[in-house]
């Protein structure tokens, strides 16, 4: 952990690398000012870079990394200082633990429930897609009938065999998601709708759903219908869990506004001692150093 002397001598050399800054800048000035009545010395200027220029260009440089380095230093200093006096303050320091807990739990639901939200996008997406590509196929089949095109065959042909392709996706789809759904049980146990998976089940297992009787070159029609019907059933598990998503990210930020809440007066109070040449935002949190800590006590 950085120490407040460390500190201190960090912004003493960004003062120093700060005077370095401006006394290059006064011999910038004053070079400048001597050669400026000789038109070939200003154009030597213009086009090379003069040894009092090269001199503030190090001068800057080093400005900019003691200024970096300090305050990278200032914020590693605000966020340790913070966390160990929070730590010093058992009640306080319990409240943080238990609601670090919590944040973790809801988090770890968002995260869930935005993976289905998106396995759910994906089935609707490939649904869309291959109902599109059955109805081109139905039109290039009718155009094959109609004509003696080899031409129009061939495509014909591989507009069908990309139908049978992106059905077969679709459906896979479609089942990868009613695999990730949790069953009634864990729904209960995640404190979600107990219905929240029943529209796939019936959409995956429901007899009409079938990718084999799907895929025949006198059916696309058909086919198109049901990839349309198939979506219209996924459409209300969508809705739900683009509802339950938001109401999950909601819950991870209101939770997180608490811990910080708990955290913001220790912050606060270590930002006020950094010198002042170091000045940085006061972090709107502890982020993870505090975290590791909770980790390491349970044995994880």
């Amino acid at each position: 952990m950085q120490q407040v002397t460390d500190l201190h001598e960090l912004a003493a050399q960004l003062q120093a690398a700060q005077r370095d800054v401006d006394s290059a800048r006064s011999v910038v000035a004053h070079d400048k000012q001597e050669r400026a009545g000789s038109l070939a010395a200003r154009l030597v200027d213009a086009l090379t870079t003069t040894q009092p220029e090269a001199v503030l260009n190090a001068a800057q440089a080093r400005l900019a990394e003691v200024t970096q380095k300090g305050r990278a230093a200032a914020r590693e200093w605000i966020v340790e200082t913070a966390r160990q006096r929070l730590a010093e303050q058992a009640a306080d320091a319990g409240q943080h633990r238990d609601q670090g807990q919590r944040l973790e739990r809801v988090q770890a639901r968002a995260g869930q429930v935005r993976r289905w939200l998106e396995l759910a996008q994906e089935a609707d997406s490939r649904l869309s897609d291959a109902r599109r590509a059955c109805e081109s196929a139905s039109t290039t089949e009718l155009l094959d009938a109609a004509s003696k095109s080899k031409a129009i065959s061939v495509l014909s042909c591989m507009s069908t065999s990309s139908a049978a392709d992106l059905i077969m996706r679709a459906g896979q789809a479609v089942r990868a998601l009613a695999e990730a759904l949790p069953k009634h049980a864990e729904q209960a146990s995640m404190d979600l709708p107990g219905d929240l998976c029943d529209l796939v089940v019936d959409l995956v297992f429901n007899p009409g759903f079938d990718v084999l009787s799907w895929f025949n070159v006198m059916r696309l029609g058909d086919a198109a219908r049901q990839c349309k019907q198939a979506a219209d059933k996924l459409r209300p598990l969508l809705d739900r869990l683009a509802k339950l998503a938001a109401d999950a990210q909601a819950k991870a930020e209101q939770e997180r506004a608490a811990l910080q809440g708990i955290e913001a007066p220790y912050l606060a109070s270590a930002a006020a001692e950094v010198p002042d040449v170091l000045w940085v935002p006061t972090p709107s949190g502890l982020g993870s150093l505090f975290q590791f800590r909770y980790e390491s006590e349970r044995g994880v």
